[in-house]
């Protein structure tokens, strides 16, 4: 708690070496040779004294706190002996205001490339204004030194202050025990300290280079994909390596149109930074099984896109099956993140190896003497193709200049057949949502009531949730772990994006061979829709309702109250009760197939659409809802089982 105070008195100083030049500057945008105008004044320092104000003020009350606290600690340890436990200390509330005023950071983002770019101009272009902003300095309240910097380093600080806060509160709630008054604020609070860092995307600066301090920059150094494993759980993330610091985000594909975005994960300053290898645990069966079936799926794929067929339906195909390959090459990273080689050398002198997919292998010949520089003797590039190699070893000997060396190579193809699967879970997706229901022995199905519980934990403030879809990639990687084991696909959820858990769940409802609500019922609630007053039509409705099989009912009404409680964040998430029921509708009422022992009137394909939104709305519009009972019941008592939502 005292370094965050320490931290939070530093940040104040520099708040303050970035406001000393605002009057000075403003005074003289009165003047008839202004150094800058009013208006790039206020661009400049836009929200800085504000921001300013919330931290003085929680800095203020972080410090009385404490010094409160130490003096109850002398005071019981002079008179008992003893001294009082630091967890008695509450300061979740303080936390709980401060981030209150995070539109003031939203504010200060939207506006910072504006103000970097009238520093960078004035800079440029007027020596007064570059003299002072090069040289301001900022006092250190620890170890009383004072740091030079550049304007343009200070107005990155209240950026660079949003991350560092999220990570102390990690560190806070970490060491806050669960039975203190404390822990359900700072849960919260950081729930909302990650919300916000979410949105913030590639275009708020992730990308630049920024001027840190005087003579220093920071700059994008390398990017690439890497897979980060968490709780025994692999997730595909983008890695950037900048001058100073280790950024991990989530890449999150926007919608056509709109720029692609990048969510904050985690970051590691480079300073003191340890790196350490460690072998790559054993893969499960279940794993090795998931990656030969992709294997098999992707080398099918590509003997697909090498034949050559014209035609445009032909040339759609293709471009979707290209689309295809890609979520699989990520998937099969993501699952195996290095090509791994399995060296050993019979001889001594020889070494044999693997390699999968690679289509040229590259030799370097490398001489390393000790004390000197090792230097390059040779070095060459081999095409792997399957056409010039054959299913035999073949020795070829390679020339790198003053050494010779020889390989042997032969080429072994995938196998086309499906693995054979020994003892496997039941699969979720695509089945009955009575045999779910029966095998999990509940009411809900475990999936419905994971995604449902994971969107209200972190997505009801999601703009769009239910509207915007995840990416194919991670839904396809939920769905299969809801099919393999309903264990790991929980651990997976809770770091899966929120609109591909929303995504999951659309799909698992799309995906039911029957809707949830029958299709026999689609005419009568048809009907239904008729009845002017909104409580006859509403009790009519209820009226059909029960009579559903007992687990498509209760699922039907676990989400109804879910959606509601999502509708109740509109004026956030952007998430009507009749956008909800839009989205919902067509895959929770679905009109009976003609043919299939349905003899009644046929509905035009317009007008269901209609129907089976307005239905939905209906339903969500109905304030006493019947509470829905998500397991079964081990009594005679029914109501002592059920979960009211």
């Amino acid at each position: 708690m005292t370094a965050l105070g320490q931290s939070t008195s530093n940040f104040l100083q520099e708040l303050s070496s970035l406001m000393s030049p605002m009057k000075a500057l403003r005074a003289s945008a009165g003047t008839s040779q202004p150094v800058l105008s009013s208006q790039e004044v206020q661009t400049v320092f836009y929200h800085v004294p504000e921001l300013r104000d919330v931290h003085q003020n929680f800095c203020s009350g972080l410090k009385a706190r404490l010094d409160a606290q130490s003096q109850t600690e002398l005071v019981s340890s002079e008179e008992t002996g003893t001294a009082c436990r630091n967890s008695e200390l509450e300061v979740g509330d303080m936390f709980l205001k401060m981030i209150n005023h995070l539109s003031l950071y939203g504010g200060f983002i939207e506006n910072y490339e504006k103000a970097v770019e009238v520093v960078r101009k004035c800079t440029q272009s007027d020596p007064r204004f570059r003299t002072l902003a090069e040289s301001l300095m900022s006092n250190n309240t620890a170890d009383k030194t004072r740091t030079k910097y550049t304007l343009e380093a200070l107005l990155y600080k209240p950026l660079d202050r949003v991350t560092k806060t999220t990570l102390a509160l990690q560190d806070l709630l970490k060491t806050t025990p669960v039975e203190h008054k404390d822990y359900a604020v700072l849960q919260e609070v950081l729930r909302l300290s990650r919300s916000f860092l979410s949105g913030i995307n590639e275009s708020s600066q992730s990308k630049r280079g920024v001027t840190l301090s005087h003579g220093m920059r920071r700059q994008l150094i390398r990017d690439g994909f890497v897979v980060d494993v968490s709780e025994s759980v692999r997730s595909l993330r983008h890695l950037f390596l900048y001058t100073d610091l280790l950024l991990c985000t989530r890449f999150k594909h926007a919608a056509r149109g709109k720029q692609d975005q990048y969510r904050f994960s985690w970051y590691l300053p480079l300073a003191g930074l340890k790196l350490h290898w460690a072998a790559d645990e054993e893969r499960s069966p279940e794993v090795n099984i998931r990656l030969h079936t992709l294997r098999t799926k992707l080398y099918l794929l590509r003997q697909q896109l090498q034949q050559n067929t014209k035609g445009t339906k032909i040339m759609a195909l293709a471009a979707r099956n290209k689309k295809k390959l890609e979520q699989m090459e990520l998937m099969l990273l993501t699952y195996s993140p290095v090509y791994r080689l399995e060296l050993h050398s019979p001889s001594g002198k020889e070494l044999s190896f693997e390699v999968d997919g690679a289509k040229s292998m590259k030799v370097l010949c490398v001489a390393q003497s000790d004390g000197q520089e090792d230097s390059v003797l040779g070095k060459t590039s081999v095409e792997l193709e399957p056409q010039t190699l054959s299913h035999q070893w073949r020795r070829q000997t390679l020339q790198l200049g003053q050494v010779d060396v020889t390989l042997s190579l032969k080429y072994t193809s995938h196998p086309l057949e499906a693995p054979s699967l020994t003892v496997q879970q039941p699969v979720v997706f695509g089945v009955s949502i009575e045999t779910v229901a029966q095998q999990e022995g509940v009411l809900v199905p475990h999936v419905v009531r994971c995604c449902v519980e994971e969107v209200e934990r972190r997505g009801l403030d999601e703009v769009g949730i239910y509207r915007i879809s995840g990416t194919t990639t991670d839904i396809n990687m939920l769905k299969s772990a809801f099919n393999s084991n309903l264990r790991e696909a929980v651990t997976r959820l809770r770091s899966a994006e929120v609109n591909a858990v929303a995504g999951l769940l659309k799909l698992y409802i799309r995906d039911l061979p029957e809707s949830l609500i029958p299709a026999e019922m689609f005419q009568s609630l048809a009907k239904t829709l008729g009845i002017q007053d909104l409580n006859s039509r509403l009790a009519s409705m209820l009226s059909l309702l029960d009579s559903c099989p007992d687990v498509n009912r209760h699922t039907f009404l676990f989400l109804l109250h879910h959606l509601q409680r999502v509708a109740q964040r509109q004026d956030i998430n952007k998430m009507s009760l009749l956008n909800l029921a839009t989205v919902f509708g067509p895959s929770l009422l679905r009109p009976p197939v003609a043919g299939l022992g349905h003899n009644g009137p046929t509905v035009d394909i317009s007008q269901e659409v209609v129907i089976q939104a307005q239905v939905i709305f209906s339903y969500l519009q109905c304030n006493n809802l019947p509470g829905a009972r998500t397991s079964i019941p081990y009594d005679s008592d029914p109501d002592d089982e059920t979960t009211y939502m």
